[in-house]
């Protein structure tokens, strides 16, 4: 039987923030808060509250270190802003934006941020402005992207999510399959 889809939505714990970098780091936090051992990816997306301003989901883990699935459930108003996850991986392919996450990015045509645990680098890879580069692996050559940095984000004021209860939902599934 195939395993279940984690779903997420905005985390009670989540705060809002004014822009998508400061609601990303602030995931990243989030994320950093529960690693201790964990060698899996872990991911989230941004959402845009109805007030303009900025929330993040509730953090899922995967036990796999290069691939990651969630379902984002959005409720009315809000809608998807960015994406944000984890590359546990010491690598060189676990140092870029893998294919897939280009992939992902581009359908969803949002902005993909990763926290690089290697460095603790976090970069963002935007559709359309974020140079790639072709990367030598094992089987050829993969279009990947080293990202842009974002700066750090200083005092992250927050203020409790905006919730909206029982407004109607919906959903999109995210993610990455696992690398071959």
């Amino acid at each position: 039987m195939p395993k279940s889809i984690p779903i997420s939505v905005v985390d009670p714990a989540s705060g809002t923030y004014p822009n998508v970098d400061a609601a990303v780091a602030a995931a990243v936090k989030a994320f950093a808060d529960g690693r201790d051992k964990d060698t899996g990816e872990k991911a989230a997306v941004v959402v845009k509250m109805p007030d303009g301003s900025f929330a993040y989901s509730s953090p899922v883990s995967q036990e796999q270190h290069d691939a990651f699935a969630l379902r984002a459930q959005l409720t009315n108003g809000q809608s998807l802003a960015a994406i944000v996850h984890t590359h546990p991986g010491e690598d060189d392919l676990g140092q870029v934006f893998s294919p897939r996450d280009l992939d992902v990015a581009r359908q969803l045509n949002v902005p993909s941020y990763v926290q690089f645990r290697k460095d603790g680098a976090l970069r963002r890879y935007t559709p359309g402005k974020t140079q790639t580069t072709m990367m030598k692996t094992y089987g050829g050559a993969q279009r990947v992207a080293t990202g842009d940095p974002v700066a750090p984000i200083a005092g992250l004021g927050q203020q409790p999510p905006a919730l909206l209860g029982n407004a109607p939902q919906t959903s999109a599934v995210l993610g990455r399959a696992p690398v071959d």
